[in-house]
């Protein structure tokens, strides 16, 4: 089990496929976008969220590591700006993708800054057993947090189903009411 395998890798990446498909949406598909980038807020946010809750805590404990931390978390405010800025702006427009490819950039130095800098110092400075606590508590919190989305949509899925069953129903009654 390896720190570089659970936080360098999982979150990033249904992040990496969120930015293509966003940026692959036509302007005039606002409301696809609108949900990529909810989506996308909410992968980006658990990336930061790992990190603050189980890396930084155990790493603040380790003296040279706070220029890293700091840095991070300058990193990550810089992508929650970004994000606030998308979801103000118009989301038909070509300055909205303009935006998007900017906050990819971002997000995406921000990935090899934790790969490049980040890791090493964290597998330097960190005993085996602080690295196997940090990967245990960081899969258990992707796990439920990917449970919580099969959940979700399941529920969806089903209340989509019963609408649609309504939907027929009530043109079924209609019909034969005419």
């Amino acid at each position: 089990m390896t720190i570089n395998r659970t936080i360098g890798q999982t979150p990033p990446d249904r992040a990496n496929e969120l930015f293509a498909q966003l940026l692959d949406t036509p302007d005039k598909a606002a409301q696809v976008r609108e949900q990529l980038l909810s989506d996308l807020r909410q992968e980006l946010e658990l990336l930061a969220n790992l990190q603050e809750q189980h890396l930084f805590p155990v790493l603040e404990n380790h003296p040279e590591t706070a220029d890293l931390v700091r840095d991070a978390r300058i990193d990550t405010q810089q992508t929650t700006a970004l994000l606030n800025e998308l979801e103000s702006m118009p989301k038909d427009s070509e300055a909205f993708i303009v935006k998007v490819a900017d906050l990819r950039r971002v997000f995406q130095q921000h990935i090899r800054n934790d790969k490049n800098e980040l890791l090493p110092v964290v597998l330097k400075v960190l005993n085996q057993e602080e690295v196997e606590a940090v990967v245990e508590k960081v899969e258990e919190e992707i796990a439920e947090v990917e449970q919580t989305k099969r959940a979700t949509s399941r529920r969806r899925r089903m209340q989509a189903e019963d609408a649609q069953v309504a939907g027929e129903t009530m043109l079924t009654a209609a019909q034969a009411g005419a």
